[in-house]
C-alpha cells in the first residue's frame, strides 16, 4: 500500500516543553495541568493524545482495517 499522506511533529522537553509540526503551522507550549501540580498556563500532552487518538490512523489500524507503519525517533538531550 502506498502512503497517502505523511507528516511530522517534534516534541521537546516532555510535559513542560513544546510540540511543533515540521511545517511550523502548529506550535504549542506544554505544561502540567494544575491538578497535577503544574501551572496550567499551557495545554497538557494528555489533551493532545486524547484528540490524536480519536482521529489517528494507528487507532483505526488496531481495529484491523488499515495497514500502518510507525517510526519513532528518540533523542535524549
Amino acid at each position: 500500500m502506498q502512503a497517502m499522506y505523511q507528516t511530522q511533529a517534534t516534541a521537546n522537553a516532555g510535559r513542560n516543553g513544546t510540540v511543533a509540526t515540521d511545517d511550523g503551522k502548529l506550535r504549542l507550549s506544554l505544561s502540567y495541568p494544575k491538578e497535577m501540580g503544574g501551572s496550567g498556563e499551557s495545554t497538557n500532552p494528555e489533551r493532545l493524545v486524547k484528540t490524536a487518538h480519536q482521529v489517528c490512523p494507528y487507532s483505526n489500524a488496531v481495529r484491523g482495517n488499515i495497514d500502518v507503519a510507525l517510526t519513532v525517533n528518540e533523542r535524549l538531550i
